[in-house]
């Protein structure tokens, strides 16, 4: 287990909340599970502290939208009276205990159930950084949140259950924080929604960061009754595997804002405002099984609206992670479908891929998602996001390429079982530190499993001729795009919306300017040209603008706003002769942009960025 790097006790300056709370302030509503929970406002705030593994550097974050926050860790009596069934927790027993010994994933069960019960309440687990916000309370204080006001690191007892301890206790014993928060930091650790990356504070986003897209573990916040106190504060943060359960771990959940909301203006639930009515849908196409129909309209409907709250499901989460916020005609024309059979067994496998166009044909190589049939029902067999991609391979295979963080990179091959309900692995490489030193490992196995004890270590040679040969095994297949499905008519175009069908891109200008006709150059001069993009057009476009940004603020519905300055001006853009940019390299808040007007005339306007998770180009519309 990785410990944080701590400065000696002696030498701690605890900030405490005052005796007189602020709780009394935020809002409050108590659910029919005794489950209560404290409206947490939105806002900016600050996250993270230099010098402490793991929560370096310290950030500047908005939280665009309040959320309630369960006052207490979640408790043995809430969980039986939610599950049903035997207490997990041990060896401490009683309803007012928090409940333990319960894994991530026994946690999102827990969630799960919750909200089949209290319909249409949503609950979930809290973000990392929500967990965080909340715990501050408004502070920006060096230790626990508060006003200020700076006490021995022994007065920290009077808030929180730490070591030398030897037990867990009742919830809500202790003083609560500002915002009405009990045990924050004591008594067990808790449980959050993000994938664990040791350096993740360094490239998180700005707004509403919500961890990496995939990982091997997921984090876990605060201190337990045996922790030393240093590690009782908003900077612990540490990740396990989602199946591991520990006596030190339990968590607390999330109502979403507008539930409880709703809650306190005493109406009743309704059902989830962002879900439109089901729109009259034409027919299914031919050879499409009855088993993939609901998959395909639920996919549709995610691309043609926007649903900024809803939470992702299995098989959602490449779309939702591209798309969502995002929605409209453009998504309904950049993902498509298909029907292949991988595995040669006779029955074709339903794929959701990003697509494009070539030579007239829609084509689609990354997967999204692959489901199978099985017993009339469709089966997710695999889904892809940013960090764990998994592309079309010739002869039915799949090549696999992820990250674990910032010391294991993977790469693999595998095809379909037989049944067609999982992956078979052929090989399956991956690096990872192999000693204290973090000295880099290279390892084999045909197990599908990053785990150094079942694999070969090999040379850095044959690593690097694995990810050569894997990089130019690519492969396409047709795919149908979202906005043919069903001949459903797609959302009406808004002139805030991207194009119905993607007007332009932003590549490497290396990779660009290798099917080019020719190109022209925009260099800013006041700027030291770090590095050169290429904006490419799909169709003609005109008016186009390179444009300087300026930062102004997010608005209420999480949208970043910039004052615009043009710098250079092209009457059109067209295919294969790209606008070749110098740009200075990039920084966290978007420096550079563009903007063009579509065939009918409407503007839009995109910023130029680079994902934080694989460092590849992006447009972002705003």
């Amino acid at each position: 287990m990785r410990r944080l790097l701590l400065p000696a006790l002696l030498s701690l300056s605890v900030i405490l909340p005052s005796a007189s709370s602020a709780a009394d302030s935020l809002p409050q509503w108590t659910n029919s599970f005794g489950m209560t929970f404290s409206l947490i406002p939105a806002g900016k705030t600050v996250i993270g502290r230099y010098g402490w593994a793991g929560v370096e550097p310290r950030r500047d974050i908005t939280i665009s939208t309040e959320f309630g926050m369960a006052t207490t860790e979640v408790t043995q009596g809430q969980w039986k009276a939610v599950m049903g069934g035997k207490n997990p927790s041990e060896p401490f027993l009683g309803d007012d205990l928090p409940v333990n010994r319960v894994s991530w994933n026994d946690a999102q069960a827990f969630v799960k159930k919750l909200n089949e019960l209290d319909a249409p309440r949503r609950y979930r687990l809290p973000t990392s950084a929500e967990w965080e916000h909340a715990y501050r309370a408004g502070s920006q204080a060096t230790w626990i949140t508060g006003d200020g006001t700076s006490a021995f690191p022994q007065s920290l007892r009077e808030y929180e259950w730490f070591g030398p301890d030897k037990k867990t206790h009742p919830v809500a014993q202790k003083k609560p924080n500002d915002w009405g928060l009990y045990d924050m930091g004591g008594n067990v650790r808790e449980w959050v929604q993000d994938w664990w990356q040791h350096d993740y504070y360094g490239g998180m986003p700005g707004v509403d960061p919500a961890g990496p897209a995939v990982g091997n573990m997921r984090v876990w916040r605060g201190g337990s009754y045996e922790d030393a106190i240093e590690t009782c504060s908003f900077v612990s943060r540490d990740g396990d595997k989602p199946t591991k359960r520990s006596k030190w771990i339990g968590f607390r959940v999330v109502l979403e804002g507008d539930s409880l909301r709703s809650a306190l203006d005493g109406a009743a639930p309704q059902a989830e405002a962002a879900s439109p009515a089901p729109e009259a849908k034409g027919a299914v196409p031919a050879g499409v099984p009855a088993a993939y129909v609901p998959v395909l309209d639920n996919m549709h409907d995610i691309l043609a609206h926007s649903y900024p709250d809803r939470d992702w499901q299995d098989g959602e989460y490449g779309v939702m992670e591209r798309w969502r916020g995002n929605a409209g005609p453009e998504a309904l024309a950049s993902v498509g479908w298909a029907l292949l059979d991988l595995n040669g067994d006779g029955r074709k496998e339903l794929l959701i891929s990003p697509i494009y166009t070539e030579n007239g044909k829609t084509l689609g190589q990354e997967i999204y998602a692959l489901y199978t049939e099985k017993d009339g029902k469709a089966v997710l067999v695999q889904e892809g996001t940013t960090r764990n991609c998994f592309a079309l391979m010739n002869g039915g295979l799949i090549k696999h390429h992820g990250s674990g963080g910032a010391m294991m990179q993977i790469l693999g091959i595998c095809g379909l079982s037989q049944d067609g309900t999982k992956l078979v692995w052929h090989d399956y490489w991956f690096t990872d530190h192999k000693n204290e030193a973090f000295e880099i490992g290279y390892y084999w196995n045909d197990l599908g499993t990053p785990d150094r004890k079942v694999s070969q270590e090999i040379p850095k040679a044959a690593f690097e001729k694995a990810e050569d040969a894997l990089a130019r095994q690519n492969a396409s297949a047709e795919f149908s795009p979202f906005h043919d499905w069903r001949k459903a008519e797609a959302a009406p175009a808004r002139a805030d919306q991207p194009a119905a069908s993607p007007a332009v891109r932003i590549r490497w200008a290396d990779d660009a300017l290798k099917g080019a006709i020719s190109y022209e150059t925009f260099l800013n001069p006041k700027d030291q040209a770090q590095m050169e993009v290429a904006v490419c057009a799909e169709s003609t476009v005109r008016n186009v603008k390179v444009l300087k940004l300026e930062f102004v603020d997010v608005d209420e519905n999480g949208k970043v706003r910039f004052n615009t300055t043009e710098l250079f001006k092209k009457a059109t853009l067209e295919q294969r002769r790209p606008l070749v940019m110098g740009l200075p390299l990039f920084e966290n808040i978007p420096q550079y942009g563009i903007s063009y007007e579509d065939e009918g005339g409407r503007t839009y306007r995109f910023a130029i960025t680079q994902s934080g998770e694989d460092g590849s180009l992006q447009l972002m519309h705003f």
